[in-house]
């Protein structure tokens, strides 16, 4: 079974790490182990609080004024669906792996462990991060981003499966260059109250959140030649009355996956306007308040790198050694690169072969995992030499 993965070890490590309950925010025991194995291997380690119980791990190694930086969540989501196996224990099938997080992202951070194993830097300094909370409001990544541990940090790492199995076969050969943004807007309706026996004294704020919406939806939005358009769903919508009256109060939630160059703000900016102008129009008649909901972080504002950029460039010429192809991808999601990229940090997602993200029978290719630790520590020798 072993010799589908050469280093026993390493095999030891993604079974036990599989085995550590780490959905969020229970991610203490498998941080402490992967504390303690790091210090094992030479880095200097420290624990980035967030909670009393929750912290990223900070692990660096070499003496620069530039570093470069391995970056995984220890984190993953619930148990969803009906596994066909125990999602903590590790089961091998032919060259698949199952198992809780195995491919978002406990492969990507067995891959990291491989990768930097005797690796030692003279050039730059070497940084690793495994954070908290990504599959949550990315907790682990904005308190890193408050900090200056990232000061020095000339391109980060992440390998987090760029597309799943189902989308191509070739997944792992995939670079996410760039990903969308997300915010989420309450649009609060306030109407006039009346008898509804004459209704035509009031304002119904449910029918005028249901003509904003019925309009909303013919307003284009940006479009990125890359990654797609900037669009949205309502994922609520509510207002009542207990009594023979119009209704005088409503509220929607918008859900908006953004391109640049939008933003929140400017979507925010382009949500009022355009109640502005069918007011004007008398198309619309309550008043209407635009918020951007409450959350403990911020929401992922969306990124993108210049495919000219140097670090970008070096690690094609590292995937076009081990696989002989590469291809760029966008992500149509948010999530921890996002906080870095804005940040104008050249961030780069090259991750393993798997599928199943977020839902039951997550796995990873074993062998991918190999291939993926093989790129990065090529990746990691050519910064030696630039």
């Amino acid at each position: 079974m072993l010799n589908l993965f050469s280093n026993e070890r390493i095999y030891r490590t993604i079974k036990k790490i599989i085995s550590i309950n780490s959905i969020y925010p229970n991610e203490y025991e498998l941080g402490i182990f992967l504390f303690d194995f790091l210090i094992k291997k030479g880095f200097k380690v420290k624990k980035h609080f967030i909670s009393e119980k929750r912290f990223n791990i900070l692990a660096e190694k070499g003496n620069s004024d530039i570093s470069y930086l391995l970056y995984a969540h220890l984190d993953t989501v619930p148990i969803y669906g009906n596994w066909e196996t125990n999602p903590f224990e590790l089961v091998l099938s032919e060259n698949k792996v199952f198992g809780l997080g195995s491919t978002d992202m406990k492969g990507g951070i067995v891959a990291i462990i491989r990768a930097v194993e005797n690796f030692e830097p003279k050039n730059f300094k070497l940084k690793i991060c495994f954070s908290v909370d990504e599959e949550n409001f990315s907790e682990g990544a904005f308190s890193l981003s408050k900090t200056d541990w990232l000061d020095d940090v000339k391109g980060i790492l992440v390998p987090e499966s760029c597309l799943p199995y189902s989308k191509s076969n070739k997944a792992e050969r995939f670079i996410t260059i760039g990903r969308k943004g997300r915010c989420v807007f309450n649009i609060i309706i306030k109407g006039k109250s009346s008898h509804g026996a004459e209704k035509e004294k009031g304002i119904n704020s449910i029918e005028e959140g249901a003509l904003f919406l019925t309009k909303l939806k013919q307003l284009k939005f940006t479009e990125n030649i890359k990654m797609g358009k900037t669009d949205f769903f309502a994922r609520r919508f509510e207002g009542k009355t207990n009594s023979l009256s119009i209704p005088d109060y409503a509220e929607i939630e918008l859900d908006f996956l953004i391109v640049p160059p939008d933003t929140s703000k400017l979507i925010k900016e382009k949500i009022e306007k355009f109640i502005s102008e069918l007011k004007l129009n008398n198309h619309l008649k309550a008043d209407f308040i635009v918020k951007l909901s409450e959350r403990p972080t911020p929401f992922l504002e969306p990124f993108e790198l210049d495919e000219k950029n140097n670090f970008l460039q070096i690690a094609i010429k590292s995937m076009k050694k081990v696989y002989n192809e590469v291809f760029f991808n966008y992500g149509q999601s948010v999530a921890d690169e996002n906080v870095f990229g804005v940040l104008g940090i050249p961030t780069l997602t090259i991750g393993p072969l798997g599928d199943n993200h977020h839902s039951s029978n997550e796995w990873v290719d074993i062998k991918s995992l190999e291939s993926l630790s093989d790129v990065y520590r090529d990746i990691l020798f050519n910064l030696e030499n630039i």
